[in-house]
């Protein structure tokens, strides 16, 4: 059933492919939508990874991490357009609007439409990463994703927007104590947007990952798109710091995420800027997972909640104006680790710290401490502490060292 289902999504994804039409540029694409190994569409995959006997074939050392997402929203700016009085103040004094033609007028009443052009969007989003561990702390990686946004109503369509990406880069892992990691990310990629001159992209990136508990993910980064023209001329066109932080809660089948994104684009000074202005951008989510099936892990559906601020941009049209999105969707997440990834033994950690603070009650703790080790008959060792088990409490076939002497009696 789990192996029917996963061909019948890449049959799915592939028609669809196929069937996608040229569009415009100017779409309702966000730049961060475009950020890769975002936690705002991977966050179940921090939890899960969907498992089955052909992935256990694959080199120990090799990983990958599939998001296929499909969702609709409800957006109440989606041209990105400033409030109706500051749109109004931007037209020119001096004439009277009963001497404007029939056409003029039209256009004037249009354009502070679009203003308040609360629309439906759909959007489909797959996103594939592939690498190689060639350490315990170090990855290099290849990334590839596409977002393709499809408008309801006819005046909004002329946004209908679709974006490819296509990177690589390497990765770095400095673990922090026995709770935190600091990873060093270092990214180059091409940006392809439909009717659009391609962008070439740097991504330098600093992130810091803390686990206060096995469920409980709390995360901060910043990235510096350096964007061009041309490959590997970039910054030639702009400079955009990125700064990031939330954290994510595992609870049963839900996961709770809270992400805040802030973005300054600095363009004016570049000769081939792509738009003649700084602006800057704070990206909020509220997002809700919850696995639909047992037997199918890596199916969410999600809801998510994303107010969007546009400030600093001097009331341009497209970079102005407040926006609120609504998601609402389903999401296939798929993947397999490498075997040695620092994550998932952070998280071992800490889950054997709690089985043993579980198993151990306060009064064997004092015992423990007041006892002096005592000398063996036989060996001249300490003896060890007797730890009772249940047998439906092992967590291995056999004894472990962690376990001390298992008393089987």
């Amino acid at each position: 059933m789990v192996n029917k289902i996963y061909y019948l999504v890449i049959l799915l994804l592939v028609l669809y492919l196929i069937s996608i039409k040229a569009v415009i540029a100017q779409g309702t694409i966000l730049p961060t939508d475009v950020l890769p190994l975002n936690f705002n569409q991977t966050s179940a995959s921090q939890f899960e990874n969907f498992k089955i006997r052909a992935l256990q074939k694959l080199p120990s050392k090799f990983y990958f991490n599939s998001v296929i997402e499909s969702s609709f929203r409800l957006e109440t700016n989606p041209w990105q357009y400033p409030i109706k009085r500051q749109l109004i103040k931007q037209f020119p004094t001096g004439s009277s609007y009963a001497a404007l033609s029939p056409a003029q007028k039209a256009s004037i009443q249009k354009t502070i439409g679009l203003s308040d052009s609360t629309d439906n969007v759909f959007r489909i989003y797959p996103n594939l990463t592939a690498g190689w561990a060639l350490t315990p702390h170090t990855r290099i990686f290849g990334n590839y994703f596409m977002i393709s946004d499809t408008l309801f109503r006819p005046r909004n369509q002329g946004l209908d927007s679709v974006i490819q990406s296509v990177g690589g880069g390497i990765q770095q892992d400095i673990p922090i104590g026995r709770r935190g990691n600091l990873m060093g990310q270092f990214m180059l990629r091409e940006l392809y947007e439909t009717r659009a001159p391609a962008v070439f992209d740097y991504l330098p990136g600093i992130t810091y990952t803390h686990m206060f508990t096995p469920n409980v993910i709390g995360y901060m980064s910043t990235i510096l798109q350096m964007r061009g023209r041309y490959f590997f001329q970039a910054p030639t066109a702009e400079m955009d710091p990125y700064y990031t932080f939330g954290a994510l809660w595992k609870r049963n089948s839900y996961i709770f995420l809270f992400n805040s994104t802030f973005v300054t684009n600095f363009r004016n000074q570049f000769a081939s800027k792509l738009y003649p202005l700084n602006s800057y951008l704070w990206v909020l989510d509220f997002e809700i997972d919850k696995q639909l099936f047992r037997q199918v892990p890596g199916l969410y559906s999600f809801v998510r909640a994303e107010p969007v601020y546009n400030f600093h941009s001097g009331g341009n049209l497209g970079f102005s104006g407040i926006d609120f999105r609504l998601f609402y969707g389903l999401r296939y997440v798929f993947g397999k680790p490498p075997l040695n990834s620092t994550v998932n033994l952070i998280r071992e950690q800490i889950k054997e710290q709690e089985m043993l603070k579980k198993h151990s009650s306060p009064k064997d703790k004092s015992k423990q401490n007041s006892q002096q080790p005592q000398a063996s008959t036989e060996n001249n060792q300490p003896q060890a502490q007797i730890i009772k088990l249940k047998p439906y409490e092992l967590a291995a076939n056999e004894s472990q060292p962690m376990h001390g002497y298992l008393d089987h009696n």
